[in-house]
């Protein structure tokens, strides 16, 4: 009898931690949809040049500060963590930088070009990477055993979220009642009170909770599971190897991104179809992110970034072949692959730090790693550049396609420490 109430009781007991995880990891989720419309620069920088006349050239340095801030932001929030500041304090931070940086673009005037790079991509942007590791790392603290999956879920909200908070903000820029300035302002305090949200809700387990053992896969089969330092884990090769991966792959991505609308347009489509295709490009964002990490979780490291490789390949492959043969469903193509690739990187490099080097101050881990996508947002700058200089997007994307071949070369050099 005794043995059978024990039972009862360790189940009871796992099935209430299950029910917290789920719950926390469903708030991070949530938090993480309001901030990723840092991806939805090609929808919300269109009433900026429009008005104001800024230039293409103007508007992509604007979204290049953005990713570097955000990143920025990220390694802060790290840093910080490794220090053991608490996570509200670190999200409240987030909430004045966002709500800030809304606000002062939402007032911005012609000759404003700087305060938009002050606003917008260091305080609003700096604010989100700041919120993305707190997010990332108190979600996945709760699923050591599937950092994949967990991943996967708070990376495809965040993913959806152009698709969605993005179309919405694009009609209500239309929308005399709104227009662009009320909708900046609006959505500034949308994002700002749900961080705020999750500052006063979101805690990290203790050690007396009960979670499952962290569980590592190479090549789809289970391997020893080790903790590593921060100062061991930058001194592994594997580490710089896939920085270098994810860093080459990240180009590709936040290219198409920032030229999604502009690329619709030179297609063939109508304004609404082109602003559709980049909420689609979010959509296939999230769901690489999604899916990536449950092929991490099932097959492994090793066949998860040979797929995506293959599919980094693709992109610039079909991009090229639609320009060649001005095909809007090629076109198309490309975007949807290009959100795929990009979606995936981050959660294959949450899951692969996780599993590689450990839990342990993963948060500063993770931080130091996605700094790639500072040196990814200037190949942004760099394809503006060949746009203006050549006149075509063939050059742009010949010189992503090279950077997918390599980065193919690389996900096979990559071995566990």
């Amino acid at each position: 009898m005794y043995k059978q109430n024990n039972h009862a009781a360790n189940e009871t007991e796992e099935q209430n931690v299950l029910r917290e995880r789920r719950k926390y990891l469903s708030v991070c989720a949530i938090g993480m949809f309001f901030i990723g419309v840092i991806y939805g620069w090609s929808i919300f920088k269109a009433p900026l040049g429009e008005e104001f006349g800024w230039s293409q050239q103007q508007l992509s340095l604007c979204y290049t500060l953005s990713i570097c801030c955000f990143c920025a932001g990220s390694l802060t929030a790290g840093l910080c963590n490794f220090r053991h500041v608490p996570v509200r304090y670190l999200l409240m931070a987030s909430v004045i930088m966002v709500i800030t940086g809304y606000t002062i673009t939402a007032g911005l005037q012609a000759h404003q070009i700087m305060l938009l790079y002050i606003s917008y991509s260091v305080l609003a942007a700096g604010g989100m990477g700041i919120a993305y590791n707190v997010l990332l790392a108190t979600g996945n603290s709760w699923f050591p055993d599937k950092k994949g999956t967990s991943s996967g879920i708070m990376m495809m909200l965040f993913g959806f979220s152009t698709m969605i908070l993005g179309q919405i903000a694009s009609s209500m820029f239309a929308m005399p009642a709104f227009g662009w300035r009320r909708t900046y302002l609006l959505l500034g305090a949308a994002i700002a009170a749900v961080l705020l949200f999750c500052a006063f809700y979101l805690r990290c387990p203790d050690r007396e909770t009960p979670l499952p053992a962290p569980k590592a896969k190479i090549k789809g089969k289970p391997v020893e599971y080790r903790e590593y330092t921060v100062g061991e884990t930058i001194r592994r090769p594997s580490y710089w190897l896939f920085y270098l991966y994810g860093t080459l792959g990240g180009c590709i991505g936040s290219t198409a991104i920032n030229f999604s609308r502009e690329l619709a347009l030179t297609l063939g489509a109508q304004a609404a179809l082109a602003t559709t295709l980049v909420g689609i490009l979010s959509i296939c964002n999230g769901l690489g992110r999604i899916i990536s990490g449950l092929l991490y979780d099932w097959k492994g490291q090793r066949f998860t970034m040979t797929l995506v490789s293959i599919a980094n390949i693709l992109a610039p492959s079909l991009m090229l072949a639609a320009l060649w043969k001005q095909s809007l469903l090629l076109g198309a193509a490309t975007l949807c692959l290009s959100g795929f690739t990009y979606g995936a990187i981050p959660t294959i490099s949450s899951a692969f730090i996780g599993t590689f080097y450990g839990s342990k101050d993963f948060a500063l881990k993770y931080s130091l790693g996605n700094t790639k996508g500072i040196i990814s947002s200037f190949a942004v700058t760099l394809a503006s550049y060949l746009l203006a200089v050549s006149g075509s997007y063939q050059a742009p994307f010949t010189m992503l396609l090279v950077f997918a071949v390599i980065a193919f070369v690389l996900s096979f050099t990559i071995r566990r420490p």
